[in-house]
């Protein structure tokens, strides 16, 4: 398992979530956190180095609440600030949705932009 495999793994059982939740906040399925987790996919019995895109390697490590900046560092991702605001803004409001409408929009206007402040 490699550092950034950890981090992620660390962060979802020190916050307690499952898998489940995980897939659910990040948009990822089940298996494929599973994967990330892993540093891997298991072909033939064997764990084979697997690279996820960086979207979705941001979207589970916000999900799990791993420190994203060590993530960043460890995958060698180079991501602008606005991509990564945006990929928060998802996470967030797949969780927000979960509480109804009235926390996902309150959710989103905690954390839009303006063009202003772009």
């Amino acid at each position: 398992m490699d550092n950034t495999a950890q981090l992620i793994a660390a962060a979802r059982n020190k916050n307690g979530l499952s898998l489940a939740d995980v897939a659910d906040l990040s948009g990822a399925s089940r298996t494929y956190v599973r994967v990330i987790e892993n540093g891997g996919k298991l072909i033939d019995g064997k764990l084979t180095p697997y690279r996820p895109s960086d979207q979705v390697l941001l979207a589970v490590s916000y999900a799990v609440g791993a420190d994203i900046n060590e993530v960043i560092k460890s995958a060698g991702i180079e991501v602008g600030a606005l991509e990564l605001q945006r990929i928060e803004c998802e996470v967030r409001l797949r969780a927000a949705g979960k509480n109804g409408i009235a926390a996902a929009l309150k959710t989103l206007r905690q954390v839009t932009i303006l063009p202003s402040e772009a």
